[in-house]
This record gives C-alpha cells, sequence and structure tokens, in this order.
C-alpha cells in the first residue's frame, strides 16, 4: 500500500449501487437457512445465540490471543492507514471500535475478521499491507468488514446459524445434507463479502485485483484481463465452484460482474456456480425440503380424480405424509410441470416411482392411474421412462402392456395438465 496521500487528500470512489438491489443484505440463500432452524429447531437455535453476558469474556480473550500472535497496528504511528479504514466503514454504516493487525507468522497475503461481538478487529498476513493499492485496500478491509456485518445483521441471526452449523459439523454423525448447508452457507458468505469490497471501493477492477493479489502474490494483476478470462470458462458452459468454504477466483470474479451488471437479478446464475442442479444425492437442507414440497404436489396432483382417492391410495400418501387429505379443489398442475422441468436423475427417476407406487397399490384403478401419469409425463419427455420402469416394476406383460397402449391412443389427454 502507497502511505502518501491521506484519506483527505485521496479521491473517494464512489459506492456502487447495483442495479435493482436496494442494498447490501444477506442473501436469499442465509435468510432461507436461517428460517428453516429458527422454525423447525428453535431449541437448537436458542441454545447456540450468543449471550451478551459472556461477550466481555470472549472480547478479553481474543484481546490476549491477539497480544501473542500478531503485533497491533497503533493508530499513532498509521493515521493514513485508519483514516482509509474508517471512510470503509462509513461506506458500510458500522461504527463499531476498529483495530488493526500484522499477523507475525504466515507469509501468504491475506486478511481476517477475528469476530467478537462490538469490536471490530482485522488482522493482516504477510507483506499485504505492501503489496495492495489503496482501492484495492479499500476492497479487501470493505471484505472483512461485511462479514463482522454479517455477523451483527438482525440481532446476529446469521451468526447464530453460522455458528450452529459449525457445532452441527463437529458431531461424529453428521447428516449429509448438513454438511452440503454448511459449505454452501459458507459460499455465499463470501459472494456477499466480495459485494461489500466491491461496495467499499467503487469499483470491479480494484475488487478482482485484490481477490487474484491475494491468491498468487502478484505485484501487478491485470484485473480486466483476469475477467476475460473467468468469462472464457463460462462460455463453455455451467461451471459449479468445487470450493468448500471459498468458491475459486474465476468464480468470484463473475458474480461481482454478474451482480455489478444486474444487481438482484443475477441471482439465479450466481445460484447455478453456488449449487448448481438440484441432485437427489447431493440436497442440501433446502433442497430436502424442495423436493419433500414436489413429492407433496406430485401426490395431490395424481389423487386430484375421485378415482384414484381409495382406500389403497390414500394410506400410501399417509406412508409419504401422515396427515395427507386430498385437495378440495384442483391444483395448478403447470405450475407443478414447470418446477419439474430440467430436473436431472436420479430424480427424474425417483418422482417416476412415486407415482409408480401409487398405481401398484391398487390394481383395479391401474389403467386409469396409468393413463393419468403418463399423459402427465408426456409434457415433462419423461413418459417413455416411465413406460419402460412401469413394465419391469409392476411385472407388466406383453399383452397387458399392449392394452395400456392402446388406452393411451385413445385417451392421449387424460391426466397432463388438464385439471387446473
Amino acid at each position: 500500500m502507497n502511505d502518501s496521500s491521506s484519506p483527505e487528500e485521496a479521491e473517494k470512489p464512489a459506492p456502487v449501487a447495483a442495479p435493482g438491489s436496494k442494498r447490501l443484505g444477506v442473501l436469499p440463500y442465509h435468510v432461507a437457512v436461517e428460517k428453516h432452524f429458527r422454525e423447525n429447531h428453535p431449541e437448537m437455535t436458542s441454545w447456540i445465540s450468543p449471550q451478551p453476558e459472556n461477550d466481555a469474556a470472549k472480547r478479553e480473550a481474543l484481546r490476549l490471543e491477539l497480544l501473542k500472535t500478531a503485533v497491533r497496528l497503533d493508530r499513532g504511528s498509521r493515521p493514513e492507514l485508519y483514516g482509509l479504514a474508517e471512510d470503509v466503514l462509513q461506506t458500510l454504516g458500522l461504527e463499531s471500535p476498529l483495530t488493526l493487525h500484522q499477523a507475525q507468522s504466515g507469509s501468504e497475503m491475506n486478511a481476517a475478521l477475528l469476530y467478537v461481538p462490538g469490536e471490530i478487529h482485522v488482522v493482516f498476513y504477510g507483506t499485504l499491507l505492501e503489496r495492495l493499492e489503496e482501492p484495492e485496500l479499500r476492497a479487501i478491509l470493505g471484505h472483512e468488514f461485511t462479514h463482522y456485518k454479517f455477523h451483527e445483521a438482525d440481532n446476529s441471526a446469521y451468526g447464530t446459524t453460522d455458528a450452529l452449523l459449525d457445532s452441527l459439523m463437529n458431531m461424529h454423525d453428521t447428516d449429509p445434507a448438513q454438511v452440503n448447508t454448511t459449505r454452501n452457507f459458507r459460499l455465499y458468505t463470501e459472494i456477499l463479502c466480495d459485494r461489500g469490497a466491491l461496495h467499499s471501493c467503487g469499483s470491479i477492477i480494484p475488487a478482482i485485483a485484490m481477490l487474484v493479489k491475494t491468491s498468487t502474490s502478484l505485484v501487478e494483476v491485470d484485473a480486466a484481463a483476469y475477467l476475460k478470462q473467468a468469462q472464457e470458462v463460462f462460455a463453455s458452459g455451467d461451471v459449479q465452484t468445487k470450493g468448500s468454504s471459498h468458491p475459486e477466483n474465476f468464480i468470484r470474479a463473475q458474480a461481482l460482474h454478474l451482480f455489478s451488471e444486474q444487481g438482484d437479478s443475477a441471482e439465479p446464475a450466481i445460484r447455478k456456480m453456488i449449487e448448481g442442479p438440484l441432485r437427489l444425492d447431493d440436497l442440501d437442507i433446502l433442497g430436502q425440503e424442495h423436493v419433500s414440497d414436489l413429492t407433496h404436489q406430485l401426490i395431490h396432483w395424481f389423487t386430484a380424480e375421485t378415482e384414484l382417492q381409495t382406500s389403497a391410495h390414500m394410506a400410501q400418501a399417509h406412508l409419504y405424509f401422515h396427515k395427507f387429505k386430498p385437495r378440495s379443489i384442483p391444483m395448478d398442475s403447470n405450475s407443478l410441470l414447470r418446477q419439474l422441468k430440467g430436473l436431472e436423475n436420479p430424480l427424474r427417476d425417483y418422482f417416476c416411482y412415486v407415482l409408480l407406487d401409487f398405481i401398484a397399490v391398487d390394481r383395479d384403478e391401474l389403467d386409469f392411474g396409468y393413463v393419468r401419469v403418463v399423459g402427465f409425463f408426456r409434457e415433462l419427455g419423461w413418459h417413455e421412462r416411465f413406460q419402460d420402469l412401469a413394465g419391469k416394476e409392476l411385472g407388466l406383460r406383453k399383452t397387458e402392456s399392449s392394452r395400456l397402449k392402446k388406452l393411451l391412443a385413445k385417451r392421449p389427454q387424460q391426466g397432463g395438465s388438464s385439471d387446473e
């Protein structure tokens, strides 16, 4: 960093106001996961929630640890640095006391927020302060300060969720869905904090340069060229991060670019980068809820016809959802079709098997149920796969298969999207 000019002398970048974005807030994924635990596991949330009476002890413990492992940067000897940092705090709407530190070990360029309630402590590693230009330093401070803002948001609701996920990860029988949720939650946190960097430095160029410099220790970085490099990756097709806590730089650069250009409208594209397509064998907690909801809708669609509300069908429905009751009014099957469209295997086969279960439990209504389901799946292009599975799983003889095919030919519109 070049400390030769004071913050008053330097031109202050204008904060980025991304199109369609009202504020630098937590991301939809954070909101949904926090809501899930608050509503479904209130006892766990209450147990992990911060206790104000412990804050002083936490701050003292951190202070002692930093005295041992870092060099405290004094305001009197680094007025330019603190002036710049305070300017970034103001940009982000933060007023908590700030202390900056230089780590005594670790040669890789980096910075980290060490969170305690009510105080902001940022530790610099390696030669970061000497390597970053002022706009890049604004970016990395904005990134770390946004971590603090995230922890404090909504009475520490999201910091509590992060701590709860961390605690669950330390259990010996961790659910794979919890592992995936923790991973996604933290990946999205980095995406959010990159937006804090963008907001703080006022331009995507220093924000990207900061990312590349801290990961490579390069003295000079052509951020525009790196962004072009990242876009070449995405030109080859959809790409999903393989990171466990931080997305790869090319994904972070592209996510920043999309957000700076599109604002909140970029969320679907960024979600593809972080979460990828919905996969049955790789669901997070929210994915599990979504698949459960789709299953519930699919059973409602099947049982919308009174002929398919037999005692056997209702018993099967109760195996899936013990409080299931057929709807008194028809559902919008087009909405369900839109949600199912584009799902990949093994999810496609899962939903085929769900309806096969219902057809199999009442052979007296097999014809009606079969024709109805094939008509519905024809809208998705799944009908041939369903018929193959039905032939095998239902043990249909050739004569019975031929009879069903004739029924389909006579009643091609049965089922499908007719019950709106």
